[in-house]
């Protein structure tokens, strides 16, 4: 078997600019967090906690502004709730 020359070799895709290649593999051992202190654990639970509540207050619509249900979803929902 012949060694592939220049003209033989496959192209390569270029690099999308902007984009970095990896130089070294990343391991699962480097992405593991091996210690987390408890106070940081429980401000980032109350954080999430807050910004949930926040959201769904948020998304709370009064009775008075909820639109008119759907003629075919009240159907349904109604057929279901009877046991059709």
């Amino acid at each position: 078997m012949d060694p592939l020359s220049a003209s033989n070799t496959l192209p390569q895709a270029p690099v999308p600019t902007g984009a970095c290649p990896l130089t070294a593999p990343v391991t699962p051992a480097d992405a593991t967090v091996h210690r987390l202190p408890a106070d940081l654990l429980q401000r980032l639970e109350a954080a999430a906690h807050d910004e949930l509540q926040a959201l769904l207050d948020d998304a709370r619509v009064p009775p008075s502004q909820a639109p008119p249900p759907d003629p075919v979803e009240a159907s349904i929902a109604w057929d279901l709730a009877a046991g059709f």
